[in-house]
């Protein structure tokens, strides 16, 4: 050591300690201040490969590993110069070996749920090795016996590891640990997923139900319903194309379910973007979504796996021990890439019912876009109408609830108020209802996908008239426009004239027992 330089006394591991447990929290606020910099420059969203991820989520953890490096490079170095001489390299030698740490999280799925305790182990190993061996080329020529260095570091990480790892939490930890967070969708292979094993004996036998959203307000009021009734048993929950960005949008969905210790439903995200073609639903609405309108959300210090969707229909379907019904309250997009990978799943589909579509009555696009000269389709329709049209020409039994129908079942404040009386879903069902009657001071409003959940589960309540209807798919004003064609043998079974007492008697008793 230069004579040039003080000697370190005892107080020297001490203070290193609390430099070292110091840097960590530097870092988290360097790394808060980086990432609103890049929010404000890139936004909220960054996309990519076409899927769009919270920005702060997505980039904290590449953000994070240099920040940790260039803080704790700094303060040893600020501190270490006092007694060693030409350590500038120092703060570069401990951010490189951070950022060989981080190679590792940047590499898919790893370290994953199987074996998280080694590749974790493994990760704090190599950090330490790495950072023990670009320290000690500085060290070799200043201190005698340098290279136990080495052996420091990497001792001090692995109990770093030991402390660390049996904490950490049991989801995938490249997913950010938040209820938006994005979770990557598998690859589209066969996966098992348990289905409810239904007793052939039992009098009566539940619905075996895969539902099928957009990620929209109504969509989780139909959810809630559904959930609340006894004889029906919902399999998977898949979130398609349409009001929310899937990926984003299965996670909120997670944390409802979780709220009320629901465990044991899989999850799936489809794509976001359409099979070709159609509309996209306004970015306002989409944003709205994806903040699950404002509405608070516990459990924000979880992430939940899903699967891709499709690949998870088929699955579900295929493994079902009778015919599953399926209800898509948004755009087909999930549906019909399903059938794309097996059209066998067909003969183990009972029914489709689903919300969408205009057929005697205008449509609703100039509802949210007041620009748009298309007077005859619905959003869920002519946001994939490539996808609606696959669906529509497969040969399964569809029933349709349009918009001729929920135009009819209109909802004041004071109509929902009574399922106050209810439990936590029905609760959250007038919560979430009540924002976008507060919000747009509307008087009087359809709960679309509510009402064809009613529909599916009360079918008496609507003589379902057999018609056939073509999806048109050409670009122009009637983009989506879902269109009767006379004389033709009929491919689904529409509901034009609901017993609109029956619906709301149902739901007062199933949200107001």
């Amino acid at each position: 050591m230069s004579t040039d330089n003080e000697k370190p006394g005892w107080f020297l591991y001490p203070i290193w300690i609390v430099l070292s447990f110091l840097c960590i929290s530097i870092a988290f606020f360097l790394n808060l201040l980086v990432l609103n910099i890049i929010t404000q420059v890139v936004g909220d969203f960054i996309y990519v490969n076409g899927v769009p991820h919270i920005t702060q989520d997505y980039l904290f953890t590449y953000t994070l590993f240099p920040m940790v490096g260039l803080a704790t490079g700094t303060l040893q170095y600020a501190f270490l110069r006092r007694y060693l001489p030409r350590m500038g390299w120092w703060v570069l030698a401990t951010t490189g070996g951070w950022l060989i740490g981080m190679l590792l999280f940047l590499i898919p799925d790893w370290p994953n749920q199987t074996n998280r305790f080694l590749n974790f182990g493994l990760i704090f190993f190599v950090i330490g090795l790495a950072i023990g061996i670009a320290q000690w080329l500085l060290l070799r020529r200043r201190l005698f016996q340098a290279g136990w260095w080495i052996a420091a570091n990497v001792v001090g990480w692995g109990l770093l590891a030991l402390i660390t790892v049996g904490d950490a939490p049991v989801s995938n930890p490249t997913v950010a640990d938040t209820c938006t967070s994005v979770s990557p969708t598998s690859t589209l292979s066969t996966i098992s997923i348990p289905i409810e094993t239904v007793d052939p004996t039992s009098e009566t036998q539940k619905m075996l139900l895969l539902y099928d959203d957009d990620g929209s307000r109504d969509g989780m009021a139909a959810l809630l319903y559904l959930l609340s009734y006894p004889d029906i048993s919902i399999q998977a929950i898949t979130i398609s194309y349409g009001e929310a960005h899937p990926q984003l949008y299965i996670q909120h969905m997670g944390c409802v379910l979780d709220t009320f210790g629901i465990s044991d439903i899989p999850l799936g995200a489809g794509q976001d973007m359409p099979l070709a073609g159609g509309t996209p639903f306004p970015d306002w609405l989409r944003q709205l979504s994806d903040n699950f309108w404002g509405y608070p959300l516990p459990n924000t210090d979880k992430s939940y796996p899903f699967e891709n969707a499709p690949n998870l229909m088929v699955s579900i379907i295929n493994q079902a021990p009778e015919p599953v019904t399926i209800f898509v309250s948004g755009p087909f997009t999930n549906l019909a890439q399903a059938l794309r990978l097996d059209p066998a799943i067909k003969s183990n589909i009972s029914a489709v019912y689903f919300m969408g579509g205009a057929v005697y009555v205008p449509g609703n696009i100039t509802n949210l876009d007041r620009d748009s000269n298309n007077q005859v389709a619905d959003w869920n329709i002519i946001a994939d109408p490539q996808a609606a049209k696959e669906a529509f020409e497969s040969g399964l039994e569809l029933y349709m609830v349009p918009l001729d129908a929920t135009n009819k079942v209109l909802f004041s404040q004071e109509d929902i108020f009574p399922w106050r009386r209810g439990d936590d879903k029905a609760n959250m069902v007038v919560d979430l209802t009540d924002i976008m009657f507060n919000t747009w001071g509307l008087k009087l409003a359809e709960i679309f996908d509510l009402t064809a959940a009613v529909l599916m589960v009360q079918s008496e309540s609507c003589n379902f008239q057999p018609l056939h209807l073509e999806v048109i798919t050409d670009n122009g004003p009637t983009l989506g426009q879902t269109i009767v064609v006379p004389n033709t043998e009929s491919n689904i079974h529409v509901c034009l004239e609901p017993n609109v007492d029956q619906i709301k008697q149902n739901l007062n008793e199933t949200f107001s027992p």
